[in-house]
């Protein structure tokens, strides 16, 4: 699930899997348990269709910050990225962690972090589109100087 200008696919092969426009990393949390966008019990759903049969939540896909996991070498030849989140949103703490881990390991990665927002807010608030699509925009098109990371 991301508003931030990376995908993420199942590796199986079952028909009707889609590419998500915002991230979501794994992670059973307090944070979901009493969130109306994206509840424990949707996370739960969301992951049993994005993760191959055989896999559980400790899948890499779920956590891609296990030491060793993201190979430096692979990592830094990423394009840049913009990894945008709202501080309502339950998943904005790894979405940060996301930021660290790129840059980190030598990825260019540019975040735009807001106060308040939810998950998927671009969906209900036509005003949030259109900021999307103009951060997009400016991204696609070369203007860090346009983004300003509020991380």
């Amino acid at each position: 699930m991301l508003p931030t200008g990376l995908t993420m696919r199942s590796s199986n092969k079952r028909p009707g899997r889609k590419k998500q426009h915002q991230m979501c990393f794994g992670s059973i949390d307090d944070k979901l348990a009493n969130d109306g966008i994206i509840s424990l019990p949707a996370s739960i759903l969301l992951w049993s269709l994005a993760l191959p049969e055989w896999a559980d939540r400790r899948h890499k896909y779920c956590h891609p910050f296990t030491p060793g996991l993201a190979k430096h070498e692979n990592v830094k030849r990423l394009p840049r990225c913009l990894v945008r989140g709202y501080t309502g949103d339950p998943l904005s703490d790894r979405q940060k962690q996301l930021v660290k881990m790129l840059s980190k390991l030598g990825a260019e990665a540019v975040s735009e972090f807001y106060e308040g927002g939810f998950h998927g807010v671009e969906l209900f608030d036509p005003v949030q589109v259109q900021n999307l699509m103009k951060l997009i925009k400016a991204f696609v098109n070369g203007g860090d100087g346009a983004i300003k990371s509020t991380m």
